[in-house]
C-alpha cells in the first residue's frame, strides 16, 4: 500500500505544468549547491550603512514585553532561546541541512509554531523600548537574542531555512528595528557592538537576501509566499547598502508589481480565497509601497489603486463592531505587529492607515484609532489631521456585491442594528494546488448587530492533526450542501487542492427593497448532481429566503447532508422540529426555519464523524453547535431555508 508521503509527493508533481517540473528541478539544483555550502558565511559581505525610514521619536510605548504570544501558548521573553524547539509537541527538529526536514506533520510536531517565534516579531518592539526609555538593557537583550539566533542557525541548518517566507519576513522585522533602533547613531562607541553589526548580523541579513533571490516560489506556488520573499528582499534592499542592493530592489519591485495585480482582481479581492490572510498580505504590499516612498522609488499608479481598492474591500469585510467576516485558511500570521497580535485588530489598524494614505474619512468609523503602528508609519504630522475628521461610516451602509468575483454583502445597517450576510460564489483559490482556499462554495455566514451568529468554522491547524485539517477545510465543515460523503474538490493533502470546481453566479440584482444572488458550481457534476443556491434578502422584513436546488442528472440515489453553523456564543431555543430561535447577547434574534421535508439534529463536537467544532484562531478549538440534515433524493430536488432577524 502507497504511504500518504509518496501520494501527496504524487499529487503535487500532478498539479505541476511542464515548466514548472522544470523549474523545480533548477531549485533542486541549487539546494544541492546549497548543502555544500550550509554552514559557512558569505564572503565578499561589506556593510556600508542604510536608509533611514521611520522616526519612532514621538511615540509613547508603553507595552509589557514580558512574554511573547504563540497561538494558544505565552513564552516568557528570554535572551536565548532553542530556536528549534516546538513548544506544541515539546520536540526539537533536527539542526540537517534544512531541505531534509520533514515539516509536515511528522510525530505531530508543528513546525508553526517554531516559524512563528523565529519571524523575531518582538525585536521591533523591544527596539522600541530601547528608543523610548534608553535603557540598554534592551539593546543587550537584543544583542542577545540576535547573537543565540546566529550561533543556532547556520546558513541553511535546521528549519528556519526551510522556507523562504520566513527568511522575507525576519528581513522585515530586522530593517524595522535597525531603524527604529538607529544604529548608525549607537555604533562607534563599542567594539563589541560594532563587530556584532558588521561581523555577526549583517552577514545574515545578506545570507537571507541571497537565499530568497537564488530560490523563489514560483508557478503553483506564487502565492503569498512569493510576496513575501519578495517583500523582504525589496525592504532589505531599499533599506541596506550592499552591492547587489540596485538589481535586487529593481527586480523585487519589478516582480511586486506584478504579483499585486495577478494576486488581486480589479475589485482588489484577493483570490487566495481567505480572509484572515488578507490583513498579511496587505502589509507586504503596504511596507513595501513606504519603503519605496521614502526612499523616492515610488510604485506605479497602477499599483497604488489596486492598493487602493484592496482597502475598500476589507472595508467590506468589516462588521458594524468590528468583526472580520471569515472564509479560507487564517493562520493568525502576521507581517508585523507593534501592540496588538490580534490578527483582527490589524484589520482595523490598516484601515486607519488606509484613511490617511488614500482620504477615506469613512474608514475610520471601522477602524483602530491612531495606533502605534500608524505613528511609526505616518509621525506626528498627520495625528492632529486624523483626529479632526469625524466618522462618517453611513448610518446606512448598503450592501455591496462583488460578482465577477463570486462575493455578495447582504448589508441592512440603521444606527446601531446591522444585519450582513456573506454569500460566498467565489472559486476555491489561487493557482493549481489553492493551497489556503477551503471547499465552500455557496456557503454563506451571518452576522447580526455585529455578533457572528452562522459562522464559518476557521482553521485550527495547517501542519498538525491532520484529521481536523482535512474538516476544517472541507465542505461539511461550512455552511452549504455536501453530496455523496464527498468534498466539493478533492483533497489530497494541508495545502493542496486536486479537482477544483467552477462556480458561475447566474442572477443578482441590488435595489432599496429585495436583493438577490443565484449561482452554481460544478463540484459534484463527477456525481451527477449541480448545485445551485439562491439567496433573496427581503430588507422591509429583515428576512432572507435561501432556496438550494439539486439537479440530479443520472437518475441515481444520492446522499445529501445541508449544514448551519452556530457561534458557539449562540444559545438555542427550538419551538418545533423546523423552527429554531437563535440567540447572543446584545444581538437582535435569528429565526431559522429550515425546510419541512428535513429532520434536522443539532451536532456539538463529534469525533466520528467529525463535526460540530469551531476554531477562533489557531491551534484554538471549541464545541459548537451545527443545524444539520440528512436526505437522499434520486430526483432533482429544491431544499428552502429562511430566516428572519427579529426587530
Amino acid at each position: 500500500m502507497m504511504n500518504t508521503s509518496i501520494k501527496w509527493y504524487l499529487a503535487r508533481i500532478g498539479s505541476m505544468s511542464p515548466q514548472e517540473f522544470v523549474y523545480r528541478l533548477r531549485i533542486a539544483l541549487v539546494n544541492k549547491l546549497a548543502e555544500f555550502k550550509k554552514g559557512k558565511n558569505f564572503k565578499n559581505c561589506y556593510y556600508t550603512g542604510y536608509n533611514t525610514i521611520f522616526n519612532p521619536d514621538h511615540i509613547n510605548y508603553d507595552l509589557d514585553i514580558s512574554s511573547i504570544r504563540l497561538f494558544d501558548l505565552q513564552i516568557p521573553l528570554k535572551n536565548k532561546y532553542n530556536w528549534h524547539f516546538d513548544p506544541y509537541s515539546k520536540l526539537e527538529f533536527p539542526k540537517v541541512f534544512s531541505k531534509k526536514i520533514n515539516t509536515r506533520g511528522f510525530n505531530n510536531m508543528s513546525a508553526k509554531h517554531v516559524w512563528e517565534l523565529n519571524r523575531m516579531q518582538f525585536l521591533p518592539q523591544i527596539a522600541l523600548k530601547f528608543r523610548v526609555t534608553g535603557d540598554k538593557k534592551y539593546l543587550d537583550l537584543i544583542k542577545d537574542l540576535m547573537l543565540s539566533w546566529i550561533d543556532d542557525n547556520p546558513y541553511m541548518i535546521g528549519i528556519n531555512w526551510y522556507s523562504n517566507i520566513e527568511l522575507g519576513l525576519r528581513l522585515i522585522n530586522w530593517a524595522i528595528t535597525w531603524d527604529i533602533l538607529d544604529i548608525q547613531s549607537i555604533t562607534g562607541k563599542s567594539k563589541s557592538f560594532d563587530h556584532f553589526i558588521t561581523q555577526k548580523w549583517f552577514p545574515v541579513i545578506y545570507a537571507h537576501c541571497k537565499r530568497i533571490r537564488q530560490s523563489l516560489s514560483r508557478f503553483s506556488s506564487a502565492n503569498n509566499h512569493l510576496v513575501a520573499e519578495l517583500a523582504g528582499l525589496f525592504v532589505a534592499s531599499s533599506f541596506w547598502h550592499f552591492k547587489e542592493s540596485g538589481k535586487w530592489k529593481k527586480f523585487s519591485k519589478s516582480e511586486l508589481e506584478k504579483e499585486i495585480i495577478k494576486q488581486h482582481s480589479k475589485h482588489g479581492i484577493n483570490l487566495e480565497e481567505t480572509s484572515g490572510y488578507i490583513q498579511y498580505i496587505t502589509d507586504l504590499f503596504l511596507l513595501s509601497w513606504f519603503y519605496a516612498e521614502r526612499t523616492r522609488n515610488s510604485f506605479s499608479n497602477q499599483y497604488d489603486e489596486r492598493l487602493r481598492n484592496i482597502f475598500h474591500y476589507i472595508f467590506q469585510l468589516i462588521d458594524s463592531k468590528g468583526n472580520l467576516i471569515r472564509y479560507g485558511d487564517a493562520d493568525d500570521g502576521h507581517a508585523l505587529f507593534l501592540e496588538n497580535d490580534d490578527y483582527l485588530y490589524n484589520f482595523k489598524s490598516l484601515l486607519t492607515t488606509g484613511s490617511i494614505l488614500f482620504n477615506e474619512p469613512v474608514f475610520k468609523g471601522k477602524c483602530s484609532g491612531y495606533d502605534c503602528r500608524n505613528q511609526l508609519f505616518f509621525g506626528e504630522k498627520y495625528q492632529a489631521e486624523f483626529n479632526d475628521v469625524d466618522s462618517l461610516v453611513p448610518a446606512n451602509e448598503k450592501s455591496k456585491f462583488y460578482p465577477d468575483e463570486g462575493h455578495f454583502f447582504f448589508r441592512k445597517s440603521l444606527a446601531d442594528k446591522e444585519i450582513l450576510l456573506h454569500f460566498n460564489a467565489a472559486s476555491l483559490g489561487y493557482l493549481s494546488i489553492a493551497a489556503h482556499g477551503h471547499a465552500d462554495a455557496l456557503s454563506y455566514v451571518l452576522h447580526v448587530d455585529g455578533i457572528p451568529i452562522i459562522v464559518d468554522c476557521g482553521t485550527y491547524t495547517i501542519h498538525t492533526q491532520q484529521d481536523f485539517r482535512k474538516y476544517f477545510k472541507g465542505t461539511l465543515a461550512h455552511n452549504t450542501i455536501r453530496v455523496d460523503n464527498q468534498d466539493q474538490a478533492l483533497y489530497k493533502g494541508p495545502s493542496l487542492w486536486n479537482d477544483h470546481y467552477r462556480t458561475k453566479v447566474l442572477h443578482y440584482k441590488l435595489n432599496e427593497v429585495t436583493e438577490e444572488s443565484r449561482a452554481n458550481h460544478d463540484g459534484y457534476l463527477k456525481n451527477g448532481v449541480i448545485h445551485m443556491r439562491s439567496i433573496r434578502f427581503n430588507k422591509a422584513e429583515n428576512k432572507f429566503l435561501i432556496q438550494d436546488t439539486l439537479n440530479i442528472s443520472d437518475g441515481k440515489l444520492h446522499q445529501f447532508e445541508l449544514c448551519h453553523h452556530l457561534s458557539p456564543d449562540v444559545t438555542i431555543e427550538r419551538k418545533t422540529n423546523n423552527i429554531l430561535l437563535l440567540k447572543c447577547s446584545p444581538a437582535r434574534v435569528t429565526e431559522i426555519r429550515t425546510d419541512k421535508q428535513l429532520n434536522i439534529e443539532l451536532i456539538k463536537g463529534q469525533r466520528d464523524p467529525i463535526l460540530g467544532y469551531y476554531s477562533s484562531g489557531f491551534h484554538s478549538i471549541q464545541d459548537t453547535t451545527v443545524i444539520y440534515s440528512k436526505f437522499e433524493s434520486s430526483k432533482s430536488i429544491v431544499i428552502y431555508t429562511e430566516i428572519f432577524v427579529i426587530d
